[in-house]
């Protein structure tokens, strides 16, 4: 069990509570989900997903064809809007931990993309 996700959920259900009467149907139902899911998330019934190992995993069954990925995500962003689901620097970190094949960490995956970005210019 989780405290802080169960008393956000407590404090979320007072505060629909006591006002109730005056929100709307929307915020009502709003509210409800909000409670319910930290409580489901508080009790430990669903866990999230591991998004490191997502990553890895992802990075391994593409192979070489990552950087294909990266390359149409740059596009992507700049001409379709798609930045605003995945941003260009989530698919930059993702590019760079697939090019060490999971060996590396975050902190290596964020220098060599520093690296690269500072000889650029």
């Amino acid at each position: 069990m989780k405290a802080g996700p169960l008393l956000l959920a407590a404090a979320v259900a007072a505060f629909l509570a006591t006002r109730f009467r005056r929100l709307s149907n929307e915020a009502r139902v709003v509210l409800v989900l909000l409670v319910a899911g930290l409580v489901v998330y508080g009790v430990g019934l669903v866990q999230p997903p591991n998004l490191e190992k997502a990553i890895e995993d992802i990075g391994r069954t593409l192979g070489s064809y990552t950087y294909a990925l990266v390359g149409v995500m740059a596009y992507l962003e700049t001409g379709a809007f798609v930045g605003l689901v995945a941003p260009g620097e989530f698919t930059v970190v993702f590019g760079a931990s697939s090019r060490d094949r999971g060996r590396s960490t975050s902190s290596r995956c964020w220098r060599s993309c520093g690296s690269r970005r500072w000889r650029a210019t």
